[in-house]
């Protein structure tokens, strides 16, 4: 509803001379005007013409646009008949010219084809006789060159023998120098073998201390390890401990977090009412968008239930529920908790039931059901004044068929978060305080129910409002469970102080593995270091062992020369004869190989250039082959091109028919869809004036609802003042300030979302201002008598 119209409903409720029963000050006792009812239907009726004329045209169009695609794809078919009807139509004339001439043709290439496949046929045979040809050519070439082998084998194995002779014959010449050069050799050769025996020796010796300080090496890397090994063991327990702590920690701490509560806003107490219009908004937002005001679900709410007909014991479950999320609130704003009541059930119930029975909408009934509240208070025993509501909080949103109990209870978790955060009025009720005079509320009876709209109904009910105890007893409440937070909080902290305690400790645990490895590194470079100085030790003692080894080798190889230089010695005259002799035949040897290597060479040249000729020849011929085939496949193809051409002349008449027949079929199509197009077409222009019409018709008829609402304002203007009557029947005349209000029953501002929440005519929070001086006029009035106030939605 608009602002003006909740502000009329606090003025009228003040304005009239109303009588405070029970010591209740009943703000919205006086009933709102038939007459002014009805008009504010006329002012909220609005028209739909122009969606219902904007989607025909919206239709139009569409069917528009596929009548033009259809008209050009039959366009685009017509042109294709017409062309083909042409092409068949020269064919027809062409055909009796032409006949002849591409029979010709188709003769003549077929000769062709022939005398093609004739040469084929010659070359292939030409290049079968070529191809042995150059076979024979390439295995004469290839004998040839292994003959060119073996003859240069043999040149270089002549050659050999005469460089042998030759280095006889001046090793002869010399065989007294190169003995006295190998009787030097052999006393050298001697003295180094004598040194290397020496540092084998000295190289043996000095593995002793380098093997002994290599073995202390290992051992003092073994006990490091050691050390390591248990510092990283102890520090992996410790890690264990902290992580089994911290997932401990993280287990409660999700529990906690998981846990459904409401956390208010600071500035949301007492003071609340006094805080400016803005500061409330701002103040209640603030809680309404707290991420810490969330629901959390849980698996064992997955079960299906009907909202509109639960289970008793599923009603006081949900009861108790509600009970831990408010009353935490109301403690810690040091107001009195709520019992959860059996007969508050009861009544809560019968509200619910009037509400069916009335089929009553908060939202579209500006408020609550009065009536209903009246009846089911007298039923249950509390007081009752008609056309009035002391007890209900109310709004929407509840399912109204089957869900889960998470869905439920998130859905009633979300209608108490916006009782808590979208106004002061409510807020102030849920929380614990008299809503007017913002004192702390007595001991008050708590039940909810709701009704097949989906409509959550929160009763709570003072004890000094029973009347009746024999139907309204104070002392059937229902338990609520003990809630552990506080509980998990203090196992939180302990072990938040557990996990600082290991984490210290593993703090020690990772300097001490640190201290460890740290050792093991100086202690295997230490070993590094020993097993490099007793590689080196034995890496000399093998060295000298090889000089050793060499120095006799050599020694051997010289004593060796030496005794055969000394038989050269002797034998050198008739050594020398000899060898004379046989480098003659070895010369002469030499000289036939040479002859030999050259006249292979010369064949195999010669051969290499007959293959070379011949293989010239079967590429020509191949080169040839390659033509006449491709000449051929020409002449096939063309003689294709000319049987379809001649199939062409012979069928041009009967597809001519075809062609014609088709062109007068797609034709008459053609014309049939331009027709329906222009019909369609004047159809989305006359729909098309309707919409213009109608959207002018809402543009007048939207003046005219601004014109009557401006001149029912002026006419509801009016002033407050006068006098009411207190007490059981004493009157007393009492100076209400004056307070002017303007007034527009029922009007709804566009794109306005209505609170689907209860207490009729105190309107939100925007008209704080004026309500503001109200219920200052009526605290001044009131005193310190302790009134009773009324809920409102």
């Amino acid at each position: 509803m608009k602002k003006s119209t909740k502000v009329l409903g606090a003025v009228a409720a003040i304005g009239a001379s109303t009588t405070l029963v029970g010591g209740a000050v009943h703000a919205d006792s006086v009933s709102a005007n038939k007459t002014q009812s009805n008009e504010v239907q006329k002012l909220n009726a609005k028209p739909v013409s122009v969606a219902d004329a904007q989607n025909k045209v919206n239709r139009d169009q569409s069917k528009v646009n596929a009548d033009k695609q259809q008209v050009a794809t039959d366009q685009s078919n017509v042109n294709k008949d017409q062309n083909n009807v042409n092409k068949y139509s020269k064919d027809v004339q062409d055909s009796k010219t032409q006949t002849p001439v591409v029979k010709d043709q188709i003769s003549k290439t077929n000769t062709d084809i022939q005398n093609d496949q004739s040469k084929i046929s010659a070359d292939q045979n030409t290049i079968s006789k070529d191809q042995s040809k150059v076979n024979a050519d390439q295995s004469r070439v290839t004998a040839d060159q292994t003959s060119v082998t073996a003859a240069q084998d043999k040149v270089n194995g002549a050659q050999d023998a005469v460089n042998h002779d030759n280095q006889r014959i001046n090793d002869i010449h010399h065989a007294q120098q190169i003995a006295d050069q190998a009787k030097q050799n052999v006393a050298n050769d001697q003295q180094q073998v004598a040194n290397a025996q020496s540092n084998v020796s000295k190289a043996q010796s000095a593995l002793i201390p380098a093997q002994n300080a290599k073995d202390q090496a290992d051992k003092n890397a073994s006990a490091a390890q050691s050390a390591l090994t248990a510092a990283q063991n102890k520090e992996q327990a410790d890690q264990n401990k902290v992580n089994s702590t911290q997932d401990s920690l993280n287990n409660v701490t999700a529990e906690i977090n998981s846990r459904n509560s409401f956390t208010l806003p600071s500035g949301d107490d007492n003071t609340l009412a006094s805080d400016s219009s803005e500061q409330q908004e701002n103040i209640l937002s603030q809680g309404m968008n707290d991420p810490a005001n969330t629901y959390h679900s849980s698996p064992e709410y997955n079960y299906d239930v009907d909202p509109t007909n639960l289970t008793d014991q599923q009603k006081k479950d949900l009861a108790t529920w509600i009970a831990q999320l408010i009353n935490p609130l109301r403690e810690k704003l040091g107001n009195t908790p709520f019992q959860v009541n059996n007969s508050a059930m009861s009544f809560a119930n019968a509200v619910a039931q009037g509400y069916d029975n009335d089929n009553w909408n908060i939202d579209t009934q500006n408020g609550h059901d009065t009536n209903a509240i009246y009846n089911a208070a007298k039923q249950t025993g509390i007081s009752a004044q008609q056309g009035t509501n002391s007890y209900e909080d109310a709004v929407g949103g509840i399912p109204t068929g089957t869900c889960t109990m998470n869905q439920l209870r998130e859905s009633i978790y979300n209608a108490l978060k916006q009782l808590l955060f979208t106004d002061m009025m409510h807020a102030t009720s849920v929380e614990g305080y008299n809503w007017l005079s913002q004192e702390k509320e007595p001991q008050e009876y708590m039940g909810f129910s709701i009704d097949k709209l989906g409509q959550f109904h929160l009763e709570l009910v003072p004890a000094n409002m029973v009347t009746d105890s024999s139907k309204f007893n104070v002392n059937d409440n229902i338990a609520v469970p003990a809630d552990d937070l506080v509980s998990l909080e203090k196992q939180q902290a302990n072990l938040q102080q557990q996990l600082s305690t290991e984490q210290s400790q593993l703090a020690q645990d990772k300097q001490a593995v640190t201290n460890a490895q740290n050792n093991l590194n100086s202690a295997n470079n230490a070993l590094s270091n020993a097993t490099n100085a007793l590689n080196a030790a034995k890496q000399s003692y093998q060295d000298a062992q090889t000089a050793l080894t060499n120095a006799q080798n050599k020694l051997a190889q010289d004593q060796a020369t030496l005794k055969q230089a000394q038989e050269d010695v002797q034998n050198a005259p008739q050594e020398l004869q000899q060898m004379s002799a046989q480098l003659s035949q070895d010369k002469q040897a030499l000289t036939n190989a040479q002859n030999n290597l050259n006249a292979a060479k010369t064949k195999l040249q010669n051969d290499q250039t007959t293959l070379q000729n011949d293989q010239n020849i079967l590429n020509a011929a191949k080169a040839q082959l390659a033509a006449d085939q491709q000449k051929l496949q020409n002449d096939q193809n063309t003689l294709k091109q000319l049987q379809q051409q001649l199939s062409d002349y012979q069928n041009a008449p009967q597809l001519l028919s075809q062609a014609k027949q088709q062109l007068t079929v797609d034709q008459a199509k053609l014309a049939a869809d331009q027709a329906q197009l222009a019909t369609d077409e004047d159809t989305l222009a006359q729909d098309t004036t309707v919409l213009n019409n109608a959207k002018a018709n809402a543009a007048k008829e939207a003046q005219a609802e601004a014109n009557r609402e401006q001149a029912q304002r002026a006419k509801n203007s009016f002033e407050i003042g006068g006098s009411y009557v207190l007490g059981s029947g004493s009157r007393e005349a009492v100076a209400l300030p004056t307070v002017k209000a303007d007034v527009v029953p029922g009007a709804k501002e566009a794109g306005q979302t209505q609170h689907k929440r209860a207490l009729p005519d105190t309107g939100d929070a925007g008209e704080s201002g004026v309500l503001g001086l109200l219920g200052a006029a009526l605290l001044t009035v009131m005193g310190t008598a302790g009134y009773r106030r009324k809920r409102h939605d």
